[in-house]
């Protein structure tokens, strides 16, 4: 009867700690995911899944860090992305091409990357690179 009792409120007391850890420690670990996240923006298969793994949290207590700022891991991941391939259209000129540049800031479909950089800044990386808006 015991184990039983143990077993129904160990899950109960891993929550509440994993909660406190949140409030009290959720701020410096959002600004070490965060950073961890610009310094491996190229890597492509950066996830919540394996971001919680380095972190030794579970991929709801990364989501709930976000959620605390409004906003989800995968769109800051991606709004990150969309910042530094607008940044490095502008400083490379026409010396790099964009799909490289899609490459480089982890993007892994040039499709997918100049349908959200349009949606996000409102022109094409190209149009971008021919000189419209900054």
């Amino acid at each position: 009867m015991a184990a039983v009792h143990f077993n129904e409120i160990l899950p109960l007391v891993i929550g509440y700690l994993n909660e406190a850890d949140t409030a009290t420690g959720g701020s410096d670990r959002l600004e070490q995911i965060r950073a961890y996240i610009h310094k491996h923006l190229a890597d492509p298969d950066l996830s919540v899944a394996r971001m919680a793994q380095l972190q030794g949290v579970t991929p709801r207590q990364v989501q709930k860090l976000f959620q605390t700022e409004g906003t989800t891991f995968s769109k800051y991941l991606l709004d990150c992305r969309l910042a530094a391939a607008r940044n490095a259209i502008l400083q490379s000129g026409e010396e790099r091409p964009i799909s490289t540049i899609a490459y480089e800031v982890g993007f892994g479909d040039l499709s997918y990357f100049n349908r959200t950089f349009r949606r996000h800044f409102g022109q094409s990386p190209s149009q971008l690179r021919k000189g419209g808006m900054h």
